[in-house]
């Protein structure tokens, strides 16, 4: 268990500071930063559970664990999940004085890889004896590099829109921030119908993995790609 906690917690914690560092420490503040990984790792991830197993419950869907977890993931987990991390995040940005997109991207980034801490302890701490002796450290990797990425993508994108337009008052982040929290949603359904089919209809793993590196590339890119307050104000 510990063992675990530390394998989820720590790389993530340093990968969450760099980023941090990189889009400036004085203009997102360290209870901004907090409330992020915060809202990530215990609100939008503790809301996301108690709301898919109500919805599951609802509609009937008891086809057993694994079924429940399929039609979970495939159906209505992107969907609360993006929504929940992006809307703290849009809360978290529109406290700030000055956002710009490499401020939106980051926090954005820190609520993703908040939810993906306790999502991977919990999958941690949760494998079987089978899988640990298929691999187990390979798992943990996978689920460290790769599905942090992906959970922290999306609400980049939208942390970005949502920075971007915060110039012109948080009335106009609102598009922005929709329009980010609908690309997450597609992001992490493609990415579930790409692990499925991993498992179901062997699909190459690096499919899926790459486009997923590229795509945060494409973003950090984007990201990157401002001079200063005022060309960017503007644009």
């Amino acid at each position: 268990m510990i063992a675990s906690a530390l394998y989820a917690v720590v790389p993530l914690m340093a990968l969450a500071m760099a980023i941090r560092a990189s889009a400036g420490w004085h203009v997102i503040g360290t209870t901004r930063f907090f409330a992020a990984l915060l809202w990530g790792a215990v609100g939008a991830a503790g809301l996301a559970a108690i709301s898919l197993n109500h919805l599951l419950d609802i509609l009937g869907l008891g086809v057993g664990t694994s079924g429940r977890e399929s039609v979970a993931a495939l159906l209505f987990a992107p969907v609360i999940e993006e929504f929940l991390k992006c809307a703290g995040l849009l809360v978290i940005i529109a406290t700030m004085p000055i956002a710009l997109k490499r401020h939106g991207a980051a926090l954005g980034a820190c609520v993703g890889i908040g939810f993906a801490m306790t999502e991977n302890l919990l999958y941690f701490t949760a494998a079987s004896d089978a899988l640990r002796a298929r691999g187990y450290l390979d798992y943990m990797i996978q689920r460290t590099l790769f599905a942090t990425m992906m959970h922290a993508l999306g609400p980049a994108i939208a942390g970005a829109l949502a920075g971007k337009l915060h110039v012109h008052g948080l009335a106009a982040m609102g598009p922005g921030a929709a329009i980010g929290t609908a690309i997450a949603v597609g992001i992490h359904f493609a990415w579930n119908v790409a692990v499925l089919g991993e498992n179901t209809m062997g699909i190459p793993s690096f499919l899926p993995r790459g486009l997923l590196t590229l795509a945060s590339a494409a973003l950090i890119a984007w990201v990157a790609s401002r001079a200063a307050v005022d060309s960017e104000s503007t644009s």
